[in-house]
């Protein structure tokens, strides 16, 4: 062991587990996590994506509740990062505060986005509506004469809007909130039937 797991395992049998060389130490891990959201932070608390996968399929079958999707978790941890607007980390590492983030363009939506202030269509519409996919953080941005022309555009082109009810911890209050979902995510579309 190097030193680093040294104090690991060190600071490990303090609190009562068997150490880092115990084959049980998973399942011991696994039975402190208390619920759903003491899960979610365990998990969000892992760097990388894959390993949060692994840390989530060793930890599952041990946990005293059963455990929701994979996605769940991370979806709930994307919306309070938003309620908070907590800083976005980059791909290089660095953080961004969050009302600078601005998800990069593909070339195609940079295209479009020219030829949109070219054209001064966007000048004439009244109503704008401005999407970030509560998964991916993905933009899209629609213009139409008013607002309910623009989300039924957003709708038409895959977009799915979602409400959620939750209790505020503080005031007691149900709140709703509703979350977007670009086409490219995974969601609960409804298709059209075919006549």
């Amino acid at each position: 062991m190097n030193i680093r797991q040294k104090q690991v395992n060190h600071e490990m049998k303090k609190l009562g587990f068997g150490g880092l060389d115990d084959p049980q130490i998973i399942q011991q891990m696994a039975f402190c996590i208390q619920d759903h959201e003491h899960f979610r932070k365990v998990l969000l608390s892992v760097s990388t994506g894959e390993q949060r996968k692994v840390c989530y399929d060793v930890m599952r079958p041990h946990l005293r509740f059963e455990a929701k999707p994979l996605d769940w978790y991370i979806m709930r941890g994307k919306q309070e990062a938003e309620e908070l607007q907590l800083p976005i980390q980059n791909a290089d590492g660095t953080f961004t505060p969050f009302k600078d983030y601005h998800p990069r363009q593909s070339p195609l939506e940079a295209q479009a986005e020219k030829a949109l202030k070219e054209s001064g269509i966007r000048d004439q519409a009244k109503g704008a509506l401005q999407l970030v996919c509560s998964k991916c953080t993905r933009e899209g941005i629609y213009y139409a004469l008013d607002a309910i022309a623009a989300y039924a555009a957003a709708q038409r082109h895959g977009w799915v809007f979602q409400k959620f009810a939750r209790k505020n911890s503080e005031s007691g209050k149900i709140e709703t909130k509703e979350v977007s979902i670009c086409p490219r995510c995974p969601a609960a579309r409804l298709e059209a039937a075919s006549a």
